[in-house]
């Protein structure tokens, strides 16, 4: 994808975007606490082979800041074993940036 075009890159853009916000829609109506269904008190996000964030859900803003140290992390320590489709779930609150701090 050229950097040059920017219909593509919108489209691409807000594709992901959508895909964020789908997952983030799952959370919510497969939740069985309150916490994640009402106070949406969780992150999904979709990241780049480098731990860049590129495009993450609706969620509580805290959470926007600690998601590309967290992806980091998980690429440093799994990132030989990593494969297609395969999902993590985090909440260190040393190792992922801090943003949970109560668990």
């Amino acid at each position: 994808m050229s950097a040059k075009d920017p219909i593509l890159f919108t489209l691409v853009q807000n594709r992901l975007d959508h895909i964020a916000r789908q997952m983030g829609w799952v959370m919510v109506r497969t939740a069985s606490s309150p916490i994640f269904s009402q106070s949406h008190d969780f992150s999904c996000f979709l990241g780049d082979t480098d731990g860049t964030l590129i495009s993450q859900a609706d969620g509580l803003p805290i959470h926007t800041g600690g998601g590309g140290q967290a992806l980091r992390k998980l690429i440093e320590t799994f990132g030989k074993t990593i494969e297609d489709e395969d999902v993590f779930l985090l909440s260190d609150p040393y190792e992922a940036g801090g943003n949970h701090l109560p668990d």
